[in-house]
């Protein structure tokens, strides 16, 4: 594989790890800022709303850039966004940092997508975008447990310091490796608000995993009595279950599109191939 798609990969490890950091830290953050484990959840609500609406809009509007640039650039944002975050006096600038940082995740996964493609050949682009998001889901097993554990026995500010100081390892490998890929056409931005009423892709998203996530370390604590460091374990093992299917999920994709998707396994003949 070529080492621009390590690259990706990284930029994708931090972008991970930024998301689902604050999971492991819901308390901490909550007693720092003396504020309620609801009122922090809203970070999380905050991601998610800023990488559906606002990368949706900002993708649309970036689509002709030169897509390294863009990139380049967004991780140089998601940079600092990080730093402001580990700055913070209050939850509502946390909650801003974490929505601008949500719309440069989402525009630097779709965008590292479009470059992972233009990389290899078309026989395995399946593979290229597993490799690049496997960035995504190695951050589950190493970049959240890790920084977890970073906010648990130093300060939930230093988390966000470790996440910015990986982004700016990945900005180095995207300046290094990434080669000059040309915008695109793009999609309007009224075609893709299209498409979110497309029953399938409504189907497909509507499951409310953050949701079920984003409390997860305040209720093991609580309910189930795990301690801190044993809750970074089953954080680990969690992002590891995720992690292996990502890489099974590649080369199948190659030989059998449709039924890597478990969603579609109904619907999709094995003999779907690309």
């Amino acid at each position: 594989m070529p080492l621009a798609l390590f690259a990706l990969s990284l930029s994708l490890f931090a972008i991970g790890t930024t998301e689902f950091v604050v999971v492991g830290l819901l308390p901490a953050l909550a007693g720092s800022l003396h504020v309620s484990l609801s009122i922090i959840g809203l970070l999380v609500t905050a991601y998610a709303i800023g990488m559906a609406a606002g990368g949706l809009i900002v993708t649309a509007l970036s689509a002709r850039m030169n897509r390294k640039h863009l990139l380049v650039a967004l991780m140089a944002v998601f940079i600092a966004g990080n730093l402001v975050s580990a700055a913070a006096q209050d939850v509502q600038l946390l909650i801003a940092t974490r929505l601008i940082t949500a719309v440069a995740h989402a525009v630097i996964a779709s965008v590292g997508a479009a470059l992972a493609i233009s990389l290899v050949d078309e026989s395995k682009q399946a593979r290229a975008i597993s490799a690049v998001f496997g960035g995504l889901t190695a951050s589950l097993v190493v970049g959240v447990p890790l920084c977890t554990c970073i906010g648990q026995h130093l300060d939930w500010r230093a988390a966000f310091l470790a996440v910015a100081v990986i982004s700016a390892l990945a900005l180095v490998g995207d300046l290094l490796f990434l080669p000059n890929g040309p915008g695109s056409p793009g999609v309007p931005l009224r075609r893709q608000v299209a498409r979110l009423a497309d029953k399938q892709l409504v189907l497909a998203c509507g499951c409310p995993a953050r949701l079920r996530y984003t409390y997860v370390t305040p209720f093991l604590e609580d309910v189930s009595g795990f301690s801190p460091s044993t809750i970074s374990l089953l954080l680990l093992g969690f992002g590891a279950a995720a992690a292996v299917g990502n890489f099974i999920a590649g080369p199948i994709a190659d030989r059998w599109l449709g039924p890597a998707l478990l969603g579609d396994w109904p619907f999709s003949p094995p003999r779907c191939r690309r």
